[in-house]
Formats: structure tokens, C-alpha cells, sequence
């Protein structure tokens, strides 16, 4: 096979007298590649294709925790979590939750780690947008980060209810960028009120549960 390749690019290889210089150009000559030997440009391209897919830096993982099961009408606290901490980062972390239709988020507040780390959390009440940040570059090691208290409406409908995290953004403690994705989605069962024993259904054995309360 055989390369084209400019002065440069050919090394010790000297253009054939035969050839004409054109006037501001640099000509070009085709020569046999040595066996086992790359151009100068294809080793560049091949490194620049190397860095390209080199494997990416620390990830941070958040992920929302709660009870499996609650009551129509109950109040539950969720916990927020982050693994992937390192060194660096992260210093400060936003995200956006999404709850089922109906349910509200009463309250939100720093968890154990974002509280070690001299970090606050706060909630926009429309959209949910939190944020757990703080004016120094301590870096939240693993752990929680918010703990937050969400209402079950009394009128849910019975059955599983998921909650999706988005919107996330992880900065380091040099005011860097990290990588930030969501861990196992987070869904809870709504059990009726009437549902005494947790079964997931109202049947006989509710009945006699209500009939020994009385």
C-alpha cells in the first residue's frame, strides 16, 4: 500500500528531482510505507483516537431510599444517597425528583454526610429542584445527602408508585464538572387503609383484624 505524504510527514525521504516546485506549495509524493512502519499523521489520529475513548473519571451515583410499603394518607421520609465520592468531589450536587402524581414533598433537609461537609439542602416548591451546596470546597464522602419527607395523598391509588430522579449535576471542589447518573429507581406500594395486615388487598383476614380492634 502506498501512502501520500508531504515532506514532513516522509521524514529522511528526499522528493524526486523530476518533480516541479509549485510556487507557495509544498509538493506531495507518493512512497512505500516501510513494513511495520506508521505516517507521522496516522500515529497522531491513532492517539487522539486512544484519549477519545479512554474509560471516563469517578462517577457519582445518587440513589433514593424509603419504606417498601406505606398507608393511603401516610407521611414517609426517603433518603437521598451518593456513592462514587472521591478526593475531588463531590462538593456540591443538584438533581430534580419527580414523585407520583399526588404526592408533595412537606419537607427537605441535609443528611448525615451533606452535614458533615458544612452543606445545606434546599428544595424549589414548584418543580422540586433541589440543591445541596455550601460555601467551602469540603466534599461530601458516601452516604446520605438529603433526607426528605413526602405525603402520601388519602385518595392514592393502592399499589407501587415510583419516584424518578433527573436533572442530575455533581461539581467538584476546583469548580469542575463530574459525571452524575441515577442508581435503582425508587418505588413504593400504597396499601388501602382498610388493608390491616399489609397483604396488598382488602379480604377476610382485614376483616377480622378490624373486628378484634373494636
Amino acid at each position: 500500500m502506498r501512502f501520500l505524504l508531504n515532506r514532513e510527514a516522509a521524514g529522511r525521504f528526499s522528493p524526486p528531482p523530476s518533480h516541479a516546485t509549485v510556487a507557495g506549495r509544498r509538493p506531495e509524493f507518493a512512497y512505500p510505507v516501510r513494513p511495520g512502519a506508521l505516517p507521522r499523521r496516522m500515529i497522531i489520529a491513532l492517539a487522539a483516537l486512544a484519549i477519545g475513548f479512554s474509560p471516563l473519571s469517578a462517577q457519582v451515583t445518587l440513589t433514593l431510599s424509603g419504606p417498601a410499603t406505606a398507608k393511603q394518607g401516610a407521611s414517609v421520609n426517603l433518603t437521598l444517597s451518593s456513592a462514587g465520592a472521591t478526593a475531588n468531589g463531590p462538593a456540591g450536587l443538584q438533581w430534580t425528583l419527580t414523585p407520583p402524581s399526588g404526592f408533595t414533598v412537606s419537607a427537605a433537609a441535609a443528611g448525615a454526610q451533606a452535614t458533615a461537609a458544612g452543606k445545606q439542602v434546599a428544595c424549589g416548591a414548584a418543580n422540586l429542584l433541589c440543591l445541596a451546596y455550601g460555601f467551602n470546597q469540603n466534599v461530601i464522602v458516601n452516604g446520605a445527602v438529603a433526607s426528605l419527607t413526602v405525603q402520601i395523598p388519602a385518595n392514592a391509588t393502592p399499589g407501587p408508585a415510583s419516584f424518578s430522579l433527573s436533572g442530575l449535576v455533581a461539581g467538584d471542589r476546583n469548580g469542575g464538572v463530574m459525571s452524575a447518573t441515577a442508581g435503582v429507581p425508587y418505588s413504593i406500594v400504597v396499601l388501602a387503609r382498610a388493608d390491616i395486615d399489609g397483604s396488598g388487598s382488602v379480604d377476610a383476614a382485614d376483616a377480622s383484624a378490624m373486628a378484634n380492634q373494636v
